[in-house]
């Protein structure tokens, strides 16, 4: 996919004011970054995205700015490949998407090399801090409701893959459990996330990064469960 990205200090990537007053009325406190995207027809007409204290500012071409208060968003994907070719590198496709209660989104896509270029890099970044703070923001209530007693579920249910159940007692997959002192630190690598059994290393859960939603809060989880177990 083709990324175009307005240079960090064109005048595009500015804030405008509709942003700036929504950012004020909502307490979104600081600015940290800014992105502005364009097509290839119009490069005119930009779609802004933000970063704030508390939470993205989207402004798209001829439309009211959105914003999306961490607590606001409810899941989160992200997608990072590598495209390859005959077994040569040729670039990184990336897309992450952030959702809202009201279903409203924010999306960030693109491509870039291994070493640039350096707008592309960290409009790239931005997904990933995003994906990090978001998997921070909904930590302690997600904790709050395993000890209640209730159950979190990550993943989807396909021909080859089922969700993800996540206990006070330890983890469900399929028909399959393991509780918290029988796992080993998760594993993420080559776009996939592998949970394995402590004693052997076999894996008792894999699965592709970007058919997990939500997957920086199943790791923080993940962290939290298996540190209050060790102590325990």
């Amino acid at each position: 996919m083709d990324l175009m990205l307005y240079p960090r200090d064109s005048p595009w990537v500015e804030l405008t004011e509709p942003t700036r007053l929504l950012a004020a009325q909502l307490g979104l406190g600081a600015l940290r970054e800014s992105f502005a995207t364009h097509g290839s027809l119009f490069k005119d007409r930009p779609n802004r995205i933000h970063r704030f204290d508390g939470g993205l500012v989207r402004h798209n071409w001829g439309k009211e700015p959105a914003a999306f208060r961490w607590n606001d968003v409810t899941t989160w994907e992200s997608r990072v490949a590598d495209l390859m070719r005959y077994g040569a590198y040729l670039r990184t496709d990336f897309s992450f998407t952030f959702v809202r209660s009201d279903g409203a989104k924010a999306q960030l896509e693109g491509s870039h090399a291994r070493n640039g270029p350096a707008e592309a890099l960290a409009y790239a970044a931005l997904g990933h801090r995003v994906c990090g703070i978001l998997g921070k923001a909904a930590l302690a209530a997600a904790l709050d409701e395993l000890r209640a007693g209730q159950t979190l579920t990550f993943g989807r249910t396909t021909l080859t893959t089922a969700r993800l159940r996540v206990t006070s007692a330890g983890l469900r997959y399929r028909t399959r459990e393991i509780a918290w002192a029988q796992m080993a630190a998760p594993i993420v690598a080559k776009g996939t996330l592998t949970v394995p059994y402590a004693a052997d290393g076999r894996a008792f859960y894999r699965c592709t990064v970007a058919d997990i939603p939500r997957m920086t809060l199943l790791l923080n989880v993940l962290e939290a469960r298996q540190a209050a177990s060790e102590r325990s």
